[in-house]
């Protein structure tokens, strides 16, 4: 893109200096004279717009490829939090399992301990 719009000020600034060159050593008469510089300016116009049209064709481009890598990235990225956050509650579920029966294991010589006591108060 730098690259177009260098060459689009060179040749602009490239044009100018043509033009005010072929003013000061044509010997033609005005007439002549306006009629070239009108051609010029209409050449160098044409030539201005082509190129603006093809550095705006390529700025588009470039745009749409960023926007496919940013969206190809994008659910990648998704699909990966996605694959973690599953692991991650499997794991979860897993430790919680584990921690609710060694509660329910340390529970129970407590718990048959309170019966033997309640029956020797009711008894």
């Amino acid at each position: 893109m730098k690259n177009v719009l260098s060459f689009v000020g060179g040749t602009v600034f490239g044009a100018l200096i043509g033009g005010g060159v072929a003013l000061f050593l044509a010997p033609k008469t005005g007439k002549e004279l306006r009629q070239e510089v009108k051609a010029k300016y209409d050449e160098t116009s044409v030539k201005f717009a082509e190129q603006a049209k093809e550095a705006r064709h390529q700025l588009e481009a470039k745009t749409a490829d960023v926007r496919t890598q940013l969206e190809t990235k994008t659910a990648e990225t998704r699909t990966q939090l996605e694959a973690k956050s599953a692991d991650a509650r499997t794991a979860f579920i897993e430790k919680r399992d584990v921690i609710v029966e060694r509660i329910k294991t340390l529970r129970a010589p407590k718990k048959a301990e309170l019966n033997g006591v309640v029956e020797v108060v009711e008894g």
